[in-house]
This record gives C-alpha cells, structure tokens and sequence, in this order.
C-alpha cells in the first residue's frame, strides 16, 4: 500500500474522535475537524481542505451517527481490513453489535475505494477506480483503461485528441468534485453567546473572520435603501431584514463603506416573533467581514437594547468542505453540454462577469417550479440555472386559472434581458417601496402557491426593467403582500376597491328590476302571454335576472385567500358565481332568436301561426347553448378581480360575439329591406319629403335593438380579450367601465320596453309613407287578398295605381264606412293605421286580425286618433323598440 495520507470517516459519537493509523485519540481542536453527513441531499463535509472525499457507501448508518470523525489511510505493510480491525476495540459508543458491523463494514468500504484507488497509469475499470478528484480512468478500450491525470481546467476533457472515447469524458470532467466550504459563526452580544447562522458566502480566500465592537441599528440599509448607515465606523451593524435571500453583495458592500465591522441580520422572511434559525445566501458574493444572521426574537431583543454600553463579538469561519457524494455526476459548462438531453446544467460554480459558467448535469425535475426555486429553502435559482433548466427540460411556467396572465410566457422570456438593467431606479422591485407586510402570504403564480417572499427575492436576483411586461404583471399580485403598488385591475386605494364592488353591484339590481318589470308587464295581459314575441320577451328576461343576481354579489363569492376587496367565499361558492353568471348569458342567445322573430316577420312575412309551429326553434337552441357553456366551464370558475367567472382564454366568448354578430346582420337586413321597400314607393306619395323619416325610424329602432348588445357586451368583451392577451393589468377606468356595463342588459331592455308609451304623444307627420299608401291600396284593392313587399315594389303594373294616387290625393278621409280596410279577412278601422311603424310594416307583410295588431302595439287606448296624420312618436315605438 502506498504511504499516501488521505483521511478516511469514522463514527464520531458524543464528541469521541478516533484515529485509526496510530491507534491514538486525535486531537480535534488542533489536527482535524469533524464531518457530517447530509442524507437527504447527498451531502458531506470532508475533514480538512484539500483532501477527498469518498464515495457513499452504507448511508443507513450515518442515518443514525450523522456526526462521524476522521483517520489516517493504512500505513505501509497494512491493508484497510487490518485497520478496521484495528478500529473495533476503540469504539465506545453503547449501540447494538449488528449496528457496529455495519458501521465497521462501511468504513472498511470506503478505505478501499479511497485508499486503494488507482492512480495515474494504473489500469482501472469499474471495478478498479482512479483515485477521485486526482485522476480518472480514460476508458480507452471500452471497458477499461488507465488512469490519468486530472486536468487543469475540465473543459480540456472535450477538447479535440484530449481523450479518444465519450465514456472517458465524462469520467474526465468527474474530477472537479465541486467542494464547497462550510461556513461556521458565533456571536456573544452582552457577554451571552446567541445562536446564529454564518452565510452562506464566499469570504476572502476562506479564512476566519473577526468583528467586534458597540451595537449600531443599521436597518436603513434594507429598509430605506441607503447607501450608508451613518455613525456605522468601527462599530457592528444591526440590520432588520424582511425577506429572505435579499442580503445580496450590494448590502455588505454598503456595511463594509459605512465602517461595520461586522453585520449581524435578523428577521428573515419570518417577520414575526419565533426563535427559528435563520439561513441567508450571498449567492456569489465575496465578503470582508462576518456576516452572521439571528432569529427574529433574538434580533428583536439585541435592537431593543441597543445603548451606548452595547457591544457584540462576531465570528464567521469554515470547518470544511461539502462534497457531492454522486459518483455519477457530470460536469458542463458554456463549452461542455450535458451528454443527455433528459439532463440540464445547474449553473452555479466558477463565475465570469458576474454570471455562473459552470454547473452539473442533473436530471429534470417534475415539477416545473424546481427551475425557478430551490425546494429546500423557497429561494430563487440564479438567472443561468433558470435559462438551462427551462430551455432542456421544457419547464414553462404557467398561471393556474388566471386569465389575464400570459399563458406563454416561459422561463427564457422571463429572464430574458434582465442583464441589460442597471441596479437602480430602473429595476423592477416586487414590492417597488419595499414594504411587504405578510412576507408568508401566498398566491397562485408560476402554476403554484409561491410566497411574498420568494417573490421579493426572486424580483431583486433576476432583474427586469420596471416597465416591462413581466414587471407589472407580477406588481398586479403584490396587493395580497401588503405592497403599495397598482393594486388589482389599476385599483391602488381602497376607494377604488370599494367602487369595483358596489358600482356593478348596482348595475346589476337596476337590471334586475328592469327584467322583472317587462316579465309583470307582460303577463298581466292574457292576450299577450300567448304570442310567441312576448314568450321570447318573457325567457330574455328571465335568464337576464338570473346573470343579474350572480352579478349582484360581485366579489363577495370570491375566495378569501384571494385578498379580494369584499372576498368571504372558497372555490365553491366561487365555482357557483360563475355558473349562474354563465346561465345569465342565455339571454344573449334569446336576442338572436327575437331578431330571428323580427326578420321572418317584417321581411318574410310569416303569420304568427305559422311562427307558432316554428317555436321549439325560438327556444331550444339558444337555451341548450347557454346551459352546455355554464356547464362546460365548471373547471375553469375562478375569481377574476370584479367576480367569478369562465377563465378560460377565449372560448367562453365566443358564442356571445356570435350572438351579436347574428343580430347585427339579421338587423341590418332588415333596415336594409323596409328602405329598399320606401324607396319603391316614393313616387306614389303626394308627400314623398317625409318618406326618409320613416326609414330613418326603421334605421335608427334597428340600432337601438342591437344597441343593447354592444352597450352591454362589448366594452366586456374587450377587456376579457385585452386580459387573455395579457394587457390591462392596470386600466382603472377601462374595468369599471366594462363591469358596470355588463350587468345592464336587463335595466336597458326595459327603457326600450317603455320608452314608446311616453313617446305616443309627441309631435305629427303627415301619414305618407310607403306603408300608409300600402294601406291605402289594400283599401281600394280591399277585394284580394293583401298584397306582400313584393306587390307593393311592383305597384307601377297594378291595375289600382290610378285609383292609389287619387286616394292619396283626399284632402279628408271618407266616411267611416268606407274606410274600413280588409285584413286578412276582418275589417280594421282606418285608424289603426296610426300605430307604430312596425305596426304598419307588420300589415303590410302579413295578414293580422284587429286584436293581435293592437297586441303588439300594446296600447288599446289609442285606436280613434286621427286618420290624416301619424305621431312621430308612434313611429317609434316599432316593436324592435318595444320587445328588446
């Protein structure tokens, strides 16, 4: 065996170190430190620097001794069973003998894969390895080959004729073990010792560092962002850290420029009383002074008793180093990619220009959030390990049910650039006046409930512009940590918050009462209730108060974790707002079968008869329609600011835009058939200046029944689009608008509803237009049967053309008697000729008896005005106006 002096672990139990090559007691303070073995994440701690560490063999054991010590290799003439031997009389530790076999075993194990590794030259394979961290087998024949000598700097382990075989790289690059020193800290404040954690930093070239001196609260540094803390000289600083993994290089910088001789944190992202141990990280920086840090009760009581007699002794160290136990590790770097595609580079060593180049391979994680944040301690990956993990292993984050939050953005886009920010007033800060109250909050982002505090310390390592996309996006969540800021949906106060609840809230009791309105006013009237416009009335209104009432509650059903301003629900009652808000949207459809209604009527000139037999038509569609999306939508009910609803992107839109879409055309073909209709007849009024009034009536009713829709509707429609496409985070003024408009529909469709009954008495047009003259004709003509449009437009080949135009020229209407007109085979007195327009284009399109023409007016009072003149307002008070 060759004299080589590499230390080996033994079991250290109740502080008894053993040393095996000399059977004597090793002195720990003055020749060895003692090692522990990190189980859960493969870790260990060697015995001095510079010596390596063996692989892992036999970890249930240390399962149960985590502390364990160090001995010599064998010296020569001695072999590793014999040193073992050697061991057994020397152990004290009161265990059971099958507990001490494996410990024995164990140790035997690791001196033959340590001590007796080959070394350079030697001929090595799987079962005869190279002495790790010195040299490494080249695998030149495959399955074998011999040990070389490791390399300088591993990236020559793929230069060109370095090594002839894949497998010999990657044993090559195996030789740079990635120890890290252990740090160790104590501080005695008040002549008592308080427990305390050194951070997790890289000091000047690793040596024990030593600060004393009067306490000094220097908490502005983190608080108030100063660069110095004033009366700081020769003194150690106090500093009150909110959030964890924040205490970057640019504050012991500022500690170090004030004068601190050393820094002592507390808080943590514990911002409350507890005597939990604290753990910062520096990430890559390099300190000059302690740097400890303290429990939050500790910190308190230190910041309380700060007086001119307060002095502290501060100490931060290494006792070692941490070494990877895998023996299956492979090295990368920006030149060496890792050999498997299933594998990404966890950049975290050897940093150029202040970024990570070099890393391990490691296997990709199933949880996507893995890339973004260490699962032991919550805190941010560096902005190298993020972009590889992402970009190997396809982690793309996600926003679970939230609809305004971009849905591809990726973890390469969102580091993307965050170099290009200098450190100032133009970096984006989670909470921008660093002020978070509830540190411990949660909330739905990256597809997982992360901290306020991971998102302050993830916003203050990857750096983003303040006005870029991902910055206020993040800035639109920080109202749940107590952060001055935007607010939700541009909500930044209180006020803001209260007027998104109660000004839809109020909306939506208007519609309810407007929809309640036209279904009383409806059935009041037995005649009315048979006629299949008033059924469709009468359904429209019904889901209309349904959507209402679900809007009523506003925020109120939202999930209380969710820190809406009103919010007292969960997920079910959240989930239940959302349906019935889903139900409400029937309505909407219901609009497409009256303008449906409108169209067979006024332009095909169906009989209501016949519509009768078309009714199931009316009604199913629309009605399964919107109970299939409530439905369909039942995974996707989550709050969205202003209530719950679908949150899904875009489909939940869409049968709405083709709602409207549908009514505008069929309304547009409407308007566009009774103007066509007007101007055929123009030349046989005697009064053709009046004829575009009456068109422009047609017009403007038709626009007034689709007005709704877009009133309602399409404010809405934008700001879900605007949201899906991930804008709007903070348009005030834009989401009041569209969630006070919405609810609306119902309080709209009964001003149009009644407005003609006000309207009737309003100033006369003379009673010339195509329809009256259709009248008119139908009266000379009374003999046939009532002509259709297309009679009317042919009016120049009707025998009766003579007998129209010298009707049309009566300066006062004939007898009674002899104005009775035939329709549809009864008798309608000349004045019922002064109804609406759609009443006059209804009985110019289709045969209807007295008493359903003066249903759908609605108004049985006004039969006996005047045959020589038409109210204006009549005119408008078409059925378009009246049924919406």
């Amino acid at each position: 065996m060759r004299p080589i002096r590499v230390v080996l672990f033994l079991l250290m139990h109740q502080a008894t170190l053993i040393g095996a090559a000399n059977n004597t007691v090793i002195d720990f303070s003055t020749a060895w430190q003692k090692c522990s073995f990190y189980n859960s994440n493969h870790r260990w701690m060697i015995c001095s620097t510079g010596i390596i560490c063996p692989f892992a063999n036999g970890s249930e054991i240390i399962d149960v001794f985590s502390t364990i010590g160090c001995m010599y290799c064998p010296e020569d003439g001695q072999d590793c069973h014999g040193a073992v031997d050697d061991l057994r009389p020397l152990i004290t530790i009161s265990d059971s003998q099958d507990v001490i076999d494996k410990l024995l075993n164990w140790t035997y194990i690791t001196c033959v894969q340590t001590c007796d590794a080959a070394i350079e030259g030697e001929t090595c394979s799987e079962n005869k390895t190279c002495a790790p961290g010195q040299s490494f087998c080249d695998y030149s024949l495959s399955e074998s080959g011999s040990c070389q000598a490791c390399p300088v700097d591993v990236d020559q382990c793929y230069q060109d004729g370095f090594l002839s075989t894949e497998r010999g790289r990657k044993e090559c690059v195996k030789c740079d073990l990635d120890c890290e020193s252990h740090p160790s800290s104590e501080l005695t404040a008040h002549g008592q010792n308080i427990s305390s954690e050194a951070i997790d930093a890289i000091t000047t070239n690793n040596v024990d560092l030593v600060g004393s001196g009067a306490l000094i609260d220097c908490s502005d540094l983190v608080l108030q962002n100063v660069d110095i803390c004033l009366g700081a000289e020769g003194k150690v600083c106090l500093i009150h850290d909110y959030t964890l993994d924040t205490l970057y290089w640019q504050l012991t910088d500022k500690a170090e420029r004030s004068g601190c001789t050393a820094v002592v944190a507390f808080g943590d992202f514990l911002n409350y009383p507890n005597h939990e141990p604290c753990s910062l990280q520096h990430s890559f920086d390099h300190v000059n002074i302690p740097v400890v840090c303290i429990s939050y009760n500790d910190g308190k009581v230190l910041l309380n008793s700060i007086n001119s007699d307060s002095t502290a002794e501060v100490y931060s160290g290494y006792v070692g180093l941490l070494c990877p136990v895998e023996d299956y590790l492979e090295q990368c770097s920006k030149v060496i990619p890792c050999s498997s595609e299933l594998d990404f580079c966890n950049y975290h060593r050897k940093v150029e220009n202040g970024e990570y180049v070099e890393g391990w391979c490691q296997p990709c994680a199933e949880d996507p959030l893995y890339c973004y944040f260490d699962p032991r301690g919550g805190t941010p990956r560096t902005p190298e390990f993020i972009k590889s993990c992402v970009k190997r292993c396809n982690a793309d984050i996600y926003f679970d049910r939230c609809k305004f939050c971009p849905a591809a953005l990726t973890g390469s886009n969102l580091v993307e650039g965050h170099h290009e920010v200098e450190a100032g007033a133009s970096q984006c800060h989670f909470c921008p006046n660093d002020d978070i109250l509830y540190p411990k909050r949660k909330f739905q982002m990256f597809g997982a409930e992360i901290e306020c505090w991971q998102m302050q310390s993830f916003f203050e390592r990857i750096k983003y512009a303040e006005d870029s996309l991902n910055c206020r996006l993040a800035q639109s969540f920080n109202h749940i940590c107590g952060c001055e800021g935007t607010g939700y949906a541009g909500a930044d106060t209180d006020a803001k918050k209260a007027t998104l609840v109660w000004l839809p809230r109020v909306m939506a009791l208007l519609s309810i009462v407007g929809s309640s309105f036209i279904i009383y006013d409806v059935t009041r009237i037995h005649t009315r209730r048979s006629k299949l416009l008033y059924q469709l009335l009468i359904t429209l209104s019904i889901f209309d108060i349904i959507g209402s009432i679900a809007y009523a509650f506003t925020s109120l059903p939202t999930p209380v974790e969710d820190y809406i301003y009103g919010g007292k629900g969960n997920d079910a009652t959240c989930t239940a707002q959302g349906f019935f808000i889903q139900v409400g949207t029937t309505a909407c459809f219901i609009n497409s079968s009256l303008s449906s209604y409108y169209y067979l009527t006024i332009i095909r000139g169906l009989s209501e008869d016949r519509l009768k037999k078309m009714r199931l038509a009316f009604f199913i569609p629309p009605i399964v329609t919107g109970l299939t999306f409530a439905f369909a939508g039942i995974p996707w009910y989550y709050d969205m600011l202003l209530w719950c609803n679908n949150t899904a992107n875009y489909w939940p839109e869409i049968p709405v835009i083709i709602s409207i879409a549908w009514a505008t055309v069929v309304m547009g073909a409407v308007c566009i058939g009774v103007v066509k209709t007007e101007r055929k007849s123009r030349k046989y009024s005697t009064h053709a200046h009046t004829h575009n009034n009456i068109s422009t009536m047609v017009v403007k009713q038709s626009l007034l029944f689709v007005g709704a829709f877009y009133v309602t509707w399409v404010p809405y429609l934008a700001l879900q689009y605007v949201w899906a496409s991930g804008r709007a985070f903070t348009s005030y003024g834009f989401v009041l608008y569209a969630s006070s408009s919405v609810p609306l529909q119902g309080f709209l469709n009964c001003i149009v509803y009644i407005k003609p009954r006000y309207l009737r008495r309003g100033s006369t047009i003379t009673n010339t237009s195509a329809i009256t003259k259709w009248f008119n004709f139908s009266w000379c003509c009374r003999k046939k049967a009532p002509p259709t449009i297309a009679a009317v437009e042919k009016l120049n080949d009707n025998g009766c053309e003579s007998e129209l135009q010298s009707t049309s020229k009566l300066t006062k209407p004939p007898e009674d008697d002899a104005c009775d007109v035939q329709v549809g085979g009864s008798v309608m007195h000349q004045s019922i000729l002064n109804s609406s327009m759609l009443d006059e284009t209804l009985s110019a399109q289709q045969s209807l008896n007295e008493d359903q023409l003066t249903e759908i007016i609605g108004n049985d009072d006004e039969k006996d005005q005047t045959q020589s003149t038409l109210h204006n307002s009549v005119l408008k008070s078409s059925m378009l106006g009246e049924s919406l």
